[in-house]
């Protein structure tokens, strides 16, 4: 993605007709420089571009980039580096193993509405596992995704998120991270009953040939193998005291069930959130 491009143009939400990807989930106006989350899941690329990325997102807030992509670093000059900027575990997805996806992406549902806007892809990530992310961006504010590990393969599951270069706080207790610039930032938080642990690791940015910088970032593992779930809450905000914010799945909640619902906190308000993929249908009500 072109950062300064997209920092400069107005957009309303999308899908891209390009093989590469599906971005943006979010709405985008130069005059209010309202959030912008860009996922990626796509088929085979008709290029070595491609990485194998599948299910990983960029975020764009209020005139800050916060969650950007891993970069390119180099084509050549550097083997090691170069291998990796493209590994899977560097970018803000999902791992079996820590070992890298296949690209097997599509798209299971899309809808926009003035409440929410909501989008499913899925990519057959490893023998034995599909990995389905379903993102909900709510009242033109924060991001609610919903990664499911569909299957029986055996192993260790690690969902992986990289912040902007800059301070940040790690949070392995409260299970949350939070960027620290003086204007805008991020808090990135787990479902706080998940049986999830969370640790740093190691996180660079490259989007200029041949330089690159250190970042914080770190994995989300789950105690548990396949079929598990993880839900996590990415809000953006203005200033540096983050919100109070919280999602939790309820106990019926089915890994790979096409009907999910469940609750989210944010800002002062309390939604409902889901989605049916039977149906096609996704909602948000706020709580009176």
């Amino acid at each position: 993605m072109d950062h300064g491009r997209v920092a400069r143009s107005p957009t309303m939400p999308y899908r891209s007709n390009s093989p590469a990807c599906f971005p943006p989930v979010s709405r985008f106006r130069e005059d209010r420089r309202c959030p912008l989350l860009a996922p990626h899941c796509s088929p085979p690329a008709i290029s070595g571009h491609d990485q194998p990325d599948k299910g990983t997102f960029e975020l764009y807030g209020y005139g800050r980039w916060l969650m950007p992509d891993t970069g390119f670093y180099t084509y050549g000059h550097d083997a090691k580096a170069r291998a990796w900027h493209r590994q899977t575990r560097v970018h803000q997805t999902l791992t079996l193993q820590g070992q890298d996806s296949r690209v097997r992406g599509k798209q299971l549902l899309w809808k926009t509405s003035p409440t929410v806007d909501t989008v499913t892809v899925e990519n057959a990530s490893f023998k034995g596992l599909t990995h389905r992310r379903t993102v909900w961006f709510i009242s033109r504010a924060l991001f609610v995704i919903l990664d499911e590990a569909i299957g029986n393969a055996e192993g260790q599951l690690d969902l992986h998120f990289q912040l902007a270069p800059g301070d940040a706080h790690i949070d392995a207790k409260r299970l949350q991270a939070t960027t620290a610039f003086a204007d805008v930032n991020v808090l990135v938080c787990m479902d706080p009953r998940a049986p999830v642990t969370i640790t740093e690791e190691e996180g660079w940015f490259a989007w200029e040939y041949g330089h690159r910088r250190p970042r914080r970032a770190f994995q989300c593992r789950h105690a548990r193998p396949a079929p598990a779930a993880f839900l996590t809450l990415v809000v953006p905000f203005r200033g540096s005291e983050p919100p109070d914010a919280t999602a939790v799945l309820p106990p019926e909640f089915v890994v790979g069930a096409d009907r999910v619902t469940f609750q989210v906190s944010a800002f002062k308000t309390t939604w409902t959130v889901g989605r049916d993929l039977q149906q096609q249908d996704t909602w948000c009500e706020a709580s009176d």
